[in-house]
């Protein structure tokens, strides 16, 4: 099938490429064939295998390259296999990525850099950046059956680099259940990397108990540093940041009844822990007005879903929210 089709000059040509990805049956590895168009023909000059490939300015020279990731071949056969595509690369192993620019009827490889070898798939890139105007790709890498680390390639010195999987003890701290992925969470153009926490009273329960948070982490200084903290619901798509003034004291329940999320002013345990803070509600336009009337509102909505909260009217709890503290950390993905 089809995986993937991309259309850019790739590099300083002016020649516009096609670039088209397939899988193959039964193989972890792709194969993408590029296309230039010359007398009304389309013409195949380039042939490669990747596990991942984007389009994408990485090195901010004002054009896009091809940056291509591998996963490596494990095995003899697979390296057989792939010795017609490109033999110099077939029996090595360990996963990289490199970056590729069209030189004429081919590409050239201007740099490339080893990513880490437990890799075992990757379920997301991610384009943005670290720091201001430093192009960078987040590679949140599958390395268990259900927990993933991320990996950041840019540009440093005129080098692909990666600079987590050269400090292990980084590239440890970002390991985290599948599901948190990395994402421009806030919109700032830079890519934060969620990393999960247990809510105030959730500390010493079993994992399958515990009801979580994130720490949103950047990239910084060749460190992970917490820029905020907040819900994230990956499966209905929407995060709240939690304001500063409920640091430490604010918990948060799941009520099976309905399926909302309800904040709580913590008071030592959960079971104490009963003031009701905000609820948030998820439902499809037209379908809530039930919710409306019960004096929730909406706070955003996506394609046919509406983000409904609830704040209980009361005197006297400075833990509420206002109105601008909810539109201005709810962000919907």
């Amino acid at each position: 099938e089809v995986d993937k089709v991309m259309i850019s000059d790739f590099g300083q040509s002016g020649e516009t490429t096609v670039v088209v990805g397939y899988t193959l049956i039964n193989q972890n590895y792709k194969v993408l064939e590029a296309y230039s168009y010359q007398n009304g023909t389309l013409k195949i000059f380039y042939t490669d295998k990747y596990s991942e490939m984007e389009s994408f300015d990485i090195n901010n020279d004002g054009t896009n390259e091809l940056i291509l990731i591998s996963s490596g071949v494990q095995n003899t056969a697979k390296s057989i296999a792939l010795n017609a595509l490109n033999p110099d690369e077939a029996s090595g192993g360990t996963p990289f990525a490199k970056v590729l620019v069209r030189n004429g009827d081919s590409f050239s490889e201007i740099s490339r850099v080893e990513l880490d070898p437990i890799a075992i798939g990757y379920t997301s890139i991610v384009k943005g950046s670290v720091g201001v105007g430093i192009p960078a790709l987040f590679i949140d890498t599958l390395v268990w059956s259900d927990q993933i680390e991320t990996q950041i390639l840019y540009f440093e010195n005129g080098t692909l680099s990666n600079p987590l999987y050269q400090k292990i003890e980084v590239l440890n701290a970002t390991m985290r259940p599948y599901g948190y992925a990395s994402m421009d969470i806030d919109g700032d153009g830079i890519v934060e990397i969620p990393i999960p926490a247990p809510f105030s009273g959730y500390e010493t329960l079993s994992s399958e108990e515990q009801f979580f948070y994130a720490d949103w982490y950047v990239f910084e200084q060749y460190a992970l540093t917490k820029k905020n903290s907040g819900y994230l619901n990956a499966n209905e798509s929407y995060c709240f940041m939690i304001p500063s003034r409920w640091q430490g004291k604010v918990t948060a329940k799941q009520d099976v009844s309905t399926g909302e999320t309800v904040f709580y002013k913590y008071s030592g345990s959960l079971s104490d822990s009963n003031t009701e803070l905000m609820r948030i509600f998820v439902g499809k336009k037209g379908s809530d007005d039930a919710k409306k009337a019960d004096g929730y509102e909406v706070v955003a909505s996506k394609g046919q879903m509406e983000y409904m909260v609830k704040v209980p009217s009361g005197e006297g709890e400075e833990l509420l929210p206002t109105q601008s503290e909810i539109l201005l950390n709810f962000y919907v993905f």
